[in-house]
């Protein structure tokens, strides 16, 4: 048998005909629920606040009443579920039982304050100059990123001296990159053309991890009209793993491939050198 007893303003002792105001007891004394649906029962449970109350019988259904889904349920109900647990989960209201404290002010991170850095003139003390566009930097934060600048920097060194560094060997968009990433340690979304500029730059800088970012960002850009563009280019600057990706995507797609546009530019080497190793592959063998 279970027993209730206790204020029943949401319906919570499951006894319709008595209803409280404001949670004041109206059963003082325990009473019988008489819920012949529910049988015997086997567990019971309870959520501080909540007003709900849920039951589970001998044969494992289980039913709720009281403050349930923003409605009272004055009546034991019958639910689909299998677990106690689940029933407040599934029917009690939300709540919070901790003060709730609005703060939009954005914290910020060194993550944030170092891209906020990057070319900031106001705290910059080096100006590097490329296709004449600067771009402002801070000594330091090269030094600790960079083993290129770290060495640049040495006092034996010009540059070390300078206010401004003048740069002509990349473009403005690709070095721009380059020292944003040393700042951020994240890689632009850049068009295949630049991404194969920048790990140019990357391997002259001894950048590998720029590097491998950089040519996996190539290979995710791969297409029949492109892939022998990128199959010359890799074996030009010897990327291995780009070649060889480049060669099997090629292969794989091989009807489409020479009948593209870029085919037709291709310099002869080019060409000779796929053919010569898509034949050793078999990729021309019709057995």
């Amino acid at each position: 048998c279970l027993y209730v007893w206790g204020a029943n303003d949401h319906g919570q002792l499951g006894i319709p005909h008595i209803r409280s105001i404001k949670r004041t007891p109206s059963v003082s004394k325990p009473q019988k629920l008489k819920q012949p649906k529910m049988g015997r029962v086997y567990d019971i449970a309870t959520c501080w606040c909540q007003n709900m109350s849920v039951a589970m019988s001998d044969t494992n259904r289980i039913f709720i009443w009281g403050y349930c889904v923003d409605k009272d349920i004055n009546v034991p109900t019958l639910t689909s579920l299998r677990c106690l647990q689940d029933s407040f989960a599934f029917y009690s209201s939300e709540i919070y039982c901790h003060l709730l404290i609005v703060n939009d002010e954005k914290e910020t991170n060194v993550m944030d304050s170092m891209e906020e850095a990057f070319d900031d003139a106001s705290t910059s003390d080096l100006i590097i100059q490329v296709h004449g566009k600067p771009i402002h930097v801070h000594k330091v934060v090269l030094k600790i990123r960079s083993h290129y600048f770290r060495t640049m920097f040495q006092e034996h060194w010009t540059e070390n001296s300078q206010s401004v560094i003048k740069h002509e060997q990349y473009s403005y968009d690709v070095y721009k990159s380059f020292l944003k990433y040393l700042y951020t340690n994240e890689v632009a979304d850049l068009p295949q053309e630049d991404a194969l500029e920048l790990s140019i730059l990357a391997e002259a800088y001894s950048e590998d991890l720029l590097k491998r970012r950089c040519l996996q960002m190539i290979r995710n850009k791969i297409t029949v009209e492109n892939v022998l563009l990128f199959y010359d280019a890799s074996m030009k600057h010897n990327f291995k793993e780009l070649e060889e990706y480049c060669f099997k995507f090629a292969t794989y797609h091989l009807t489409d491939v020479v009948q593209t546009a870029s085919f037709a530019k291709l310099n002869e080497s080019c060409i000779k050198t796929f053919i010569t190793e898509a034949a050793k592959a078999g990729t021309f063998n019709t057995e």
